[in-house]
């Protein structure tokens, strides 16, 4: 299959068009372009017949993967030790620390489970409320990414003129 970028009148990628085989010549308003290319026109632009990701499609790739990667710092597992002495990682996810929260609010009288689960899944137990709350220090004592930090970073993006400048801002 042969693909062509359909191309606004300012060269923006706007749709696609498939070829069984080379055209002897394209339409004006039509670029030649990769399959990778082809699964989403709307991110390139032609610029001196060669075309290039879009300035506008790159700033967006990009705040999505700094909004991302600062997502995942926010849930990455913490260590902690149990009384009984058993490291693992532990989730930090939404979910598991409003689950920690509440068992911590309901007391140790309401503690009967005593297990909890390593951030792989596997049942660490014994799990005592000493632990539970032990944990919940743990995670708390985490510093999570100051969304000050994600703005900042967004704003570079922003400012880029260049797709490589955009790409040259990273979460650290």
């Amino acid at each position: 299959m042969i693909y062509a970028i359909e191309l606004d009148s300012n060269g923006n990628g706007i749709g696609l068009h498939a070829y069984t085989e080379e055209p002897a010549s394209y339409p004006a308003n039509e670029a030649p372009c990769s399959a990778a290319q082809s699964a989403n026109p709307m991110l390139w632009r032609l610029v001196k017949g060669v075309l290039v990701e879009s300035l506008s499609a790159a700033q967006s790739a990009q705040i999505a993967i700094l909004t991302a990667a600062r997502n995942a710092d926010m849930q990455a597992p913490v260590s902690f030790k149990t009384a009984a002495g058993t490291t693992a990682m532990f989730s930090t996810s939404p979910e598991a620390i409003s689950y920690l929260q509440g068992v911590s609010a309901a007391g140790s009288a309401a503690w009967t489970a005593n297990l909890w689960l390593s951030n792989a899944g596997t049942p660490i137990t014994p799990f005592t409320f000493a632990d539970v709350q032990g944990l919940a220090a743990a995670i708390e004592a985490v510093e999570t990414p100051e969304y000050q930090e994600l703005l900042k970073l967004i704003g570079e993006v922003m400012a880029a003129t260049t797709v490589s400048a955009v790409q040259g801002v990273i979460w650290a």
